[in-house]
């Protein structure tokens, strides 16, 4: 389990990586968008689909972070009327549920991005299966996560007994 565990933390950093990179470039860009098209009164036609597919990706590796902190929403009125061995019986029914949910957005996310692969934005010359492309792959440290934090409640759970 403890490479489950080395992984988890390695798609986490990654995924941060990715994402304080993705933050900069849709910071510069809409900077620059907006410099270009109020300032010097010419703007740049292509950059509001570029900023679009940049904010795609951002969204959706937040996501991933927010599942990695547990900070994704959560039923609390519910969690907290229940004892313990209620919510770890909750807890898990949730994660279950979440990840039938994102493999089956992993799989038909895929379908989406073959069919658009051979179709492009208007003004960039990039496939629209890169947009579509966001939550499928991010869905897969999402998985990891939910395996992963499952794997540490129940370790958590025979350490005690």
């Amino acid at each position: 389990m403890n490479f489950i565990h080395k992984f988890n933390d390695l798609c986490i950093k990654v995924v941060q990586t990715i994402s304080l990179l993705l933050l900069f470039l849709l910071t510069i860009s809409t900077m620059t968008g907006v410099i270009y098209r109020y300032v010097l009164k010419s703007p740049i036609i292509w950059l509001y689909e570029f900023v679009v597919l940049i904010f795609a990706w951002l969204v959706f590796s937040g996501v991933v972070m927010a599942y990695s902190r547990g900070e994704n929403i959560n039923l609390t009125f519910l969690m907290n009327s229940l004892n313990e061995k209620g919510r770890l019986v909750l807890k898990t029914v949730i994660d279950l549920i979440n990840m039938i949910f994102i493999c089956m957005i992993i799989y038909f996310g895929f379908q989406i991005v073959k069919s658009t692969a051979s179709q492009s934005y208007q003004t960039i010359n990039v496939s629209l299966g890169w947009f579509y492309a966001s939550f499928p792959v991010m869905g897969i440290p999402m998985i990891v996560t939910i395996i992963d934090r499952s794997i540490r409640r129940f370790e958590n759970i025979e350490t005690r007994n």
